[in-house]
């Protein structure tokens, strides 16, 4: 179990950024629109967002993982646009810096845990991770890490540049697997899942997390 959250209910955050990661993937920023500060997240937690597409209609209730690292001055959310989904379709098209959104405590489980414990992720299941990898980098760890991350293309992949320049700065054999275009990112050590397995590193594990599958 996770902490309690830090406030009931929803609180008023307004979008001061909107950034576009990749071809189906954008990125909210978003600070107290009271200026007071916020409850910094566990890495890995989620916020729920309460959207209004329509004055008229039922809000719409969705889970994101926040992205960033943990911050009392902002979160950051990445949002998926999906072809059927109301939601990523709104914050993609509609949503823009200045709008007020409502929006919980961060809440959840899946954290960043002490040890050698793998997480796998693909697509959007990457936003959790990503928060992972800033609370590492700026705690500076020294404890191995892998990033395998899965995603179809390179217009298809969020956070590369960024992902690189954080793991620049940890002790870290990266694989990113792309089964469709493999070797396409520059990894810096493993290219594909067949080089994974081909590579002489073992982890003795029992326990891996998968992330977006």
């Amino acid at each position: 179990m996770g902490p309690p959250p830090a406030w009931p209910g929803f609180r008023s955050l307004r979008v001061s950024r909107k950034l576009h990661e990749s071809s189906n993937v954008t990125s909210l920023v978003l600070e107290p629109a009271d200026g007071e500060p916020l409850s910094a997240a566990l890495a890995g937690q989620f916020i729920v967002v309460r959207l209004r597409p329509r004055p008229d209609e039922s809000a719409l209730l969705r889970s994101y993982s926040l992205s960033g690292a943990p911050s009392e001055d902002r979160y950051r959310i990445s949002v998926k646009r999906e072809p059927q989904g109301a939601a990523g379709a709104y914050i993609d098209a509609r949503v823009q810096a200045g709008d007020v959104l409502e929006v919980s405590a961060p809440r959840g489980s899946f954290t960043l845990r002490q040890g050698e414990r793998p997480v796998v992720s693909a697509g959007i299941g990457a936003t959790p991770v990503l928060a992972m990898l800033h609370a590492l980098a700026a705690e500076q760890a020294r404890r191995a890490i892998w990033w395998i991350h899965g995603a179809r293309n390179s217009s298809e992949h969020p956070f590369a540049a960024e992902a690189r320049e954080l793991l620049k700065t940890l002790n870290t054999l990266i694989s990113v697997i792309a089964p469709e275009q493999s070797g396409e990112f520059l990894p810096v050590a493993v290219q594909t899942a067949e080089g994974l397995s081909n590579s002489n590193v073992t982890i003795e594990i029992s326990v891996i997390d998968l992330c977006g599958f």
